[in-house]
């Protein structure tokens, strides 16, 4: 999946319930958190 921008390069975080596309999806289990910050995943 691409997101163009006229501002140059970003990091970014999608989330979603379901696959979007055939790229690697990661469901979560019920009850986790996933934190993200600036467009990156916090571990």
């Amino acid at each position: 999946m691409r997101i163009a921008s006229d501002g140059g390069e970003q990091e970014v975080v999608l989330v979603a319930s379901v696959p979007l596309t055939r790229e690697e999806w990661v469901p979560l289990a019920e009850g986790d958190i996933l934190v993200a910050r600036q467009g990156r995943i916090q571990r």
